[in-house]
């Protein structure tokens, strides 16, 4: 059996990722499998993991794949690099050029002349006497006067006791505090095994 199948089929049997159910980790892992379990390259890895974003939900982008193709490289493994590799020959399995990745289905490229095709008028039309959705429109609605309250107390009004809630203040991270609602707010460390502390929360967002 040709090493690509058995790294296809070893990365079917893998969990998907799926949005709200721990996604971000499943797909790391996949990643991890690729770079150090199968001791693949970047470019190598990539078509494995456009394979199995097809099967996630939602699927992932190329850039996004890229970005866990990047962590996994940079997360030490204990195990060594290539351990689900078995020696042939004194040498590890077949490499490169004997990848055979799936025929990918072709992604459907947007034709820009179809903004042609929305009529202007009939949007203006429809939406006419709708008010604008501003920074006041969402301040009428909010739970709590955001002016007055801090961002730990905005939480603490829209979500429940002991409700835990994942923060983002960098756009490539897994996360980088956690407020868990009656107990306070908690830093993330970048570092698995790393305990979190804790730490006030960001004051405002981009």
């Amino acid at each position: 059996m040709e090493l690509s199948e058995r790294i296809r089929i070893y990365v079917d049997k893998m969990p998907v990722a799926v949005s709200g159910q721990g996604g971000s980790n499943a797909c790391l892992t996949v990643a991890c499998v690729l770079v150090h379990g199968w001791g693949l390259s970047l470019v190598e890895a990539m078509p494995f993991m456009q394979e199995y974003s097809q099967r996630c939900s939602p699927p992932w982008t190329e850039k996004e794949l890229q970005h866990k193709l990047r962590s996994a490289e940079k997360k030490p493994s204990d195990k060594g690099r290539g351990y689900l590799l078995q020696k042939k020959d004194g040498r590890d399995g077949t490499k490169g050029a004997d990848f055979k990745p799936r025929q990918m289905r072709p992604v459907r490229e947007f034709v820009r002349e179809e903004w042609a095709k929305i009529n202007a008028q009939a949007v203006a039309d429809f939406t006419a006497g709708i008010p604008a959705v501003d920074e006041a429109w969402f301040a009428r609605r909010s739970a709590v006067d955001v002016a007055a309250v801090d961002s730990a107390g905005f939480l603490s009004a829209i979500f429940e006791a002991e409700d835990r809630v994942l923060i983002f203040s960098r756009y490539y991270s897994q996360g980088d505090f956690i407020f868990w609602n009656g107990h306070g707010a908690f830093r993330l460390a970048d570092e698995r095994g790393v305990k979190a502390v804790q730490a006030e929360l960001p004051k405002g967002g981009r």
